[in-house]
């Protein structure tokens, strides 16, 4: 219905005369016409392919209209095909938009299957994440209320002595403890062991595949990650108080050889709870499996499963 409400819209405008027309318009390469034309400001968009509107999808384009106008930055439907940035993100960047004008965003598979994700102006960097919410990414857009000016000669004043750029501090990152999932896993409760890598700490465990109550079927595994050695953080067990790491969706699922997919991090009961139990598939029972947990220098969690050599 928003594409032919959007035709509907194009030929009214024909029909007031060229110069309304020429306004809205732009190509399909993404550079728009006119005054609209780069002015080096950037603008991203992007997806986690792990969000469920998405679930099972090959390809990922972007559709993008002007309300209110006919103006389609990335070209006519179905759009644009989004670049893979790694982590199961897609994004692009698009550097010719018009000031003062509200995008709208759809993002489909060029195979009938497309969802509305909301709007977005220029110089915006946004996401549609894997908890489904459309926010801020790289960076958020604040116009600056009092912007600095040049002095007479283009010589710019700099501070003296300019902030510096807060560390992580070591003593803020939490680290998980322990490995939880019964006999799939080896062990109910399994302790990790981290070392330093370059860009943050790792955590390898290998064990050999069992049967499984825990999952959800066979080849299934159900497990999470935990900052003391209780499954959920209820009041009174070892982990009141500690954080456990789940998937971002209920039950998320994770597959062996998918690579490393970001955990939630979960500081309540309610959330972890909410979040419930990692599912991790694709198993052979007597095969011998590593998972490995990266902890970022930022304390974002990661955890990938491969079938060890």
């Amino acid at each position: 219905m928003k594409i032919l409400g959007k035709m509907i819209l194009g030929l009214s405008a024909l029909m007031f005369g060229s110069s309304i027309f020429a306004a809205c318009t732009t190509q399909h390469d993404g550079a728009v016409e006119g005054e609209f034309e780069s002015d080096g400001t950037s603008t991203e968009i992007a997806l986690d392919s792990s969000a469920s509107n998405c679930s099972g999808w090959g390809e990922f384009y972007a559709y993008v209209y002007v309300d209110g106008g006919s103006g389609e930055p990335l070209g006519s439907w179905p759009g644009k095909a989004m670049n893979a940035a790694g982590d199961g993100i897609y994004s692009l960047s698009m550097d010719a938009l018009g000031e003062g004008l509200t995008y709208k965003l759809i993002y489909n598979n060029n195979a009938g299957s497309q969802f509305d994700v909301g709007s977005f102006v220029k110089g915006d960097s946004k996401i549609f994440n894997a908890s489904g919410d459309w926010t801020e990414w790289h960076w958020t857009n604040t116009p600056d209320e009092n912007p600095q000016t040049e002095p007479e000669g283009g010589n710019k004043t700099e501070p003296e002595n300019p902030p510096a750029e807060p560390e992580p501090s070591e003593q803020n990152i939490v680290l998980p403890g322990y490995l939880r999932g019964g006999d799939g896993i080896g062990g109910d409760s399994k302790p990790l062991t981290f070392t330093d890598i370059e860009d943050g700490k790792i955590a390898v465990y290998t064990w050999k595949a069992a049967a499984s109550g825990w999952g959800e079927g066979d080849g299934n595994i159900a497990f999470k990650i935990t900052e003391y050695g209780d499954w959920n953080q209820h009041e009174g067990s070892t982990a009141y108080g500690g954080v456990t790491w789940s998937g971002s969706l209920n039950r998320t699922q994770i597959a062996v050889g998918s690579g490393f997919v970001e955990l939630k991090k979960c500081m309540t009961d309610e959330e972890a709870v909410a979040s419930d139990n990692i599912i991790g598939t694709g198993f052979t029972v007597g095969n011998n499996y590593t998972m490995t947990i990266k902890v970022s220098a930022n304390g974002t969690v990661y955890l990938k499963i491969a079938e060890a050599e």
